[in-house]
């Protein structure tokens, strides 16, 4: 595939593009092999919508009725435009489905985020990825942030995927799993097949894009590696110096309180998974 300036449709597979499967970053569209339903789509889920919210809650203090009314917009413009993206920032939802968790962002907190996925492997792009989402403080205006559809606590909820629940909700089966993450050890649920697939494509994905638009500060692509610790491996824990880390962060090298990516057991494995469809897109520039 010969790369050209006025192109807004790139097929990353190697095949013909394919909107349906195509993430959507300053306008312009990338294949990346699997489905993206964006803001525009019917199912899609929409940032973009302004329109007001009003809920209602009843005060724990004083038992009065509270009335929280959610208007305007939940992005702002990115500073310097994609030029300034240097991190893909990695959440987990601590719910069971990507539209629950876009209601809650968008309906009552009046947050955003570029990408969510869910456990049947599908993608969501509720904003361009240009825009400047709201899902982690300071690192909004130089991250792209995923949330991946999961409620990780297995030992407060055991039987949050049980086979019945599964079946009434429309969820996925998740196994469980022991994960070392913000300094002990969880035992968690994890993102099923579907789910990792499509992430591991949309973070190789995102990062491809801006390979492809000479975003990234190397001269040979590099691909978004997560920050490391002193003995070499993915670094699980708070770290000062997360903001200036060019790569993938997991929320909880961010913020102390986060304990997010916490759905995958093998950050070194899905590191590597990552790396290698990260060269197989670059391959067909």
């Amino acid at each position: 595939m010969k790369k050209e300036t006025n192109e807004n449709y790139v097929s990353f597979t190697g095949g013909s593009f394919n909107r349906d499967n195509s993430i959507c970053l300053n306008g312009k569209y990338y294949d990346i092999g699997t489905k993206v339903l964006k803001w525009d789509d019917q199912l899609g889920l929409n940032s973009y919508d302004t329109s007001e919210r009003v809920r209602y809650e009843d005060c724990r203090r004083t038992g009065k009725r509270i009335k929280h009314v959610v208007k305007g917009k939940r992005y702002n413009k990115r500073k310097g435009g994609i030029a300034s993206i240097k991190q893909i920032l990695q959440h987990h939802t601590g719910g069971f489905t990507a539209r629950q968790a876009f209601n809650t962002l968008h309906y009552e907190r009046k947050l955003s985020v570029q990408f969510l996925t869910d456990d049947k492997g599908v993608v969501y792009q509720p904003l361009d990825a240009v825009e400047c989402a709201w899902h982690a403080g300071d690192l909004n205006k130089t991250s792209i942030g995923i949330e991946n559809a999961l409620y990780p606590d297995a030992v407060s909820k055991p039987n949050a995927y049980s086979e019945e629940r599964c079946k009434r909700r429309d969820l996925t089966p998740h196994e469980t799993g022991k994960v070392y993450i913000q300094g002990s050890v969880h035992k968690v649920f994890l993102l099923p097949d579907a789910q990792l697939d499509c992430l591991i494509k949309l973070t190789a994905g995102i990062w491809a894009a801006l390979a492809y638009e000479d975003i990234l500060s190397y001269d040979k692509p590099v691909p978004p590696y997560f920050m490391r610790n002193g003995a070499g491996g993915v670094l699980k824990d708070f770290s000062p110096d997360y903001k200036y880390h060019e790569g993938q962060l997991l929320h909880a090298n961010s913020k102390k309180s986060k304990w997010d990516l916490a759905g995958i057991q093998d950050l070194e494995k899905f590191q590597t998974d990552v790396a290698n469809q990260f060269y197989k897109f670059v391959e067909k520039f």
